[in-house]
């Protein structure tokens, strides 16, 4: 489906390889109870001030926020990879009108 789409077959890795990343990260951190956002609001705002005052912002739907985030980061940067890889017929025809001249 990715190299249908205009995607070269190493890239196409690239993209699954990233996606499954993002999913399996979280995934496997909230199985071993890491840490979220929330845990950081605790931090004192006086030594952290930043970082506490954005985990309190983000408030107890930090992880959905974040990983809501990531994917539409991640998208949006493979829309733009997929605009800026020459299709097949580009490069075909790029490669016949050189190899002809």
């Amino acid at each position: 489906m990715l190299h249908e789409a205009g995607f070269p077959l190493p890239r196409t890795l690239d993209v699954l390889y990233s996606l499954t990343s993002l999913v399996v990260g979280p995934a496997a951190a909230q199985a071993g109870e890491v840490g979220e956002a929330g845990s950081m609001a605790v931090l004192d705002p006086d030594t952290y001030p930043l970082l506490a005052g954005a985990a309190r912002e983000l408030g107890e739907n930090a992880a959905q926020a974040r990983f809501d985030f990531a994917v539409h980061a991640l998208l949006s940067g493979f829309e733009r990879e997929l605009a800026l890889t020459p299709t097949l017929t580009t490069v075909t025809a790029t490669t016949t009108a050189t190899t002809t001249a």
